[in-house]
């Protein structure tokens, strides 16, 4: 089992009062983010770089260079219309070999993306905050 299926058992298994999770990198992906969000709770996860080629929020972009803390709302689904391909602003498309345990007609995920620069050791770190 790889770390985002662990983080999705922990979040399957959990039916304690509501939550916050807590995750380093290689936690992230769009199906925890949901899950976590569909079962009430919250969660705080530190992701890649948003300009990495691996990074889950390179697509949700762009974000600029400077700290920032941005609301970012994107409509999920597994078509590729036109009408999709020609508004990644609206569309977030989610590939039928990539993990999504969930239906995407009308899902809408929203994410509060921060990115700040720490004054103790002076390199950028991310910051992923489901809202």
């Amino acid at each position: 089992m790889n770390e985002n299926g662990a983080f999705n058992e922990i979040v399957d298994r959990y039916d304690g009062p509501k939550a916050i999770f807590i995750a380093d990198r290689g936690y992230e992906s769009i199906n925890s983010f949901v899950k976590v969000g569909m079962k009430n709770h919250k969660y705080l996860i530190r992701v890649k770089d948003i300009h990495s080629r691996t990074s889950v929020l390179r697509s949700f972009g762009p974000f600029p260079d400077a700290e920032f803390d941005m609301h970012v709302r994107r409509t999920l689904t597994t078509k590729q219309t036109n009408e999709i391909k020609a508004h990644p602003e609206i569309y977030k498309f989610v590939p039928k070999n990539q993990r999504f345990d969930f239906s995407t007609e009308a899902l809408i995920l929203i994410l509060n993306v921060v990115l700040y620069v720490s004054k103790l050791v002076m390199t950028p770190t991310k910051v992923l905050l489901q809202i």
